[in-house]
């Protein structure tokens, strides 16, 4: 139970498996490249609430995510393959 998400779903991260979902630069101040395989995917914050959801069409995607606070996020993948810890600055 991590509470409240405004998209009416949420996770608990220690039911997911760290996976072949690749970050850079981690830390981040805003703009990230993320490689993982195509398909959607979820940034939830610390408290397990989504904060984004995208796609990544062919494998790489950059993402400018200066509207998050800093703190603890992760990237999950909606097929259940794998997620990726990251900090915001």
């Amino acid at each position: 139970s991590w509470g409240e998400s405004r998209y009416g779903a949420t996770v608990g991260l220690s039911e997911l498996e760290e996976s072949e979902i690749q970050l850079y630069p981690n830390p981040t101040t805003g703009r990230i490249t993320l490689e993982a395989a195509p398909g959607a995917y979820r940034i939830l914050d610390s408290r397990g609430a989504e904060v984004k959801r995208f796609i990544v069409p062919q494998g790489t995607l950059n993402l400018n995510l200066s509207e998050l606070e800093s703190g603890s996020y992760w990237v999950i993948s909606e097929q259940g393959n794998g997620r990726k810890a990251f900090i915001m600055q």
